[in-house]
């Protein structure tokens, strides 16, 4: 499961769509309260029911952390006959879907339902219709939603050019002191991280510190990916071996299956194949081995003839009996 990152307003809760309409932020509170005034009177413009008005009110205030007022619960209408029947309907149906759905514009159709029968038995019923006032209502708290993400956006990134850039190189800074706190593991390739004093690094302007963060960044992802790889390319011998026995294994276990046609015509290839060498290699030592006989033939015939020649019969013959004298 992945982590959300913390609400940077009131660093209490994990921000989500819901947290964004509940943060305890001061700023966002009173934002919160304003915006949900001004919906208020929206909605009473289009005349809306007021049966409709007290049971938002009611449902929608708690997921807004906006404290219910005491003259709401005092003054909520008890609805009678095909009204109360159809409330009972949206209130469910709304539940079923999520009050919290409804700031997002996603609301029951029973709303629309009650909203014309008490038109309809009103006197001075006004001129639009149900499905203009539904269209209205829902188009109000998307504007409610719409505005609280405003808020939101321009408390954390800044509500001008100016305000955003400043934000940034903030944010950027503080990167940049975290990772001079707790410095990554580089490869020996790299530039140590300490070459450039942190005093001078956080100088550097926003598009240099973006630039600097990004490309340590990749250091980090190309040094784990080299260590990866070293770790695949020497493995320890323990690990040589269990390879060799599971080759050995499953070898062993092939041997032992039947022969499918296609690894018994490989077989017979390889058959044949190594019957063709043999053949070839044996003509081949019978070849050698007769021109080796030969040469040792030769070699003898050579070595029992007798000398001949003028060199060989000019030297004097002596005998081991009588060795030759030396006169002096």
């Amino acid at each position: 499961s992945t982590t959300r990152p913390l609400c940077p307003r009131c660093l209490q809760a994990d921000e989500t769509n819901a947290h964004v309409f509940t943060c305890s932020n001061e700023e966002a509170l009173k934002q919160r309260k304003a915006d949900w005034m001004e919906l208020w009177k929206q909605l009473y413009k289009c005349k809306t029911a007021g049966i409709i008005e007290q049971t938002w009110r009611y449902y929608l205030q708690p997921i807004l952390g906006i404290p219910l007022g005491g003259s709401i619960i005092e003054g909520l209408t008890i609805a009678h006959g095909d009204v109360a029947d159809l409330l009972r309907v949206a209130v469910q149906e709304q539940t079923t879907i999520g009050w919290d759905k409804l700031l997002l514009g996603m609301g029951s159709t029973t709303w629309k339902s009650i909203q014309d029968i008490i038109d309809s038995s009103n006197p001075k019923a006004p001129e639009r219709d149900a499905t203009s006032w539904m269209n209205t209502a829902i188009h109000q708290l998307i504007k409610f939603s719409l505005r609280c993400w405003k808020t939101r956006n321009d408390t954390v990134h800044g509500a001008n050019k100016q305000e955003q850039k400043q934000i940034a190189l903030k944010n950027v800074r503080a990167q940049i002191t975290a990772i001079y706190e707790n410095p990554p593991k580089l490869a020996p390739q790299f530039r140590s991280i300490y070459e450039i004093p942190l005093e001078h690094r956080l100088q550097m302007p926003l598009q240099a510190a973006e630039h600097w963060i990004s490309l340590v960044t990749h250091q980090v992802k190309v040094t784990h990916h080299n260590f990866q790889c070293l770790l695949k390319q020497h493995k320890p011998m323990q690990s040589h071996m269990r390879t060799m026995r599971r080759e050995a294994r499953s070898q062993a276990k092939e041997r032992n299956q039947p022969a499918t046609p296609r690894k018994a015509h490989s077989r017979a290839v390889q058959a044949a194949v190594k019957e063709m060498r043999d053949k070839l290699y044996a003509k081949r030592a019978s070849k050698s081995a007769k021109k080796s006989s030969k040469r040792k033939e030769t070699s003898r015939t050579t070595s029992h003839k007798p000398a001949t020649g003028t060199s060989n019969s000019a030297q004097p013959q002596f005998s081991m009996e009588h060795p030759p004298v030396r006169h002096h």
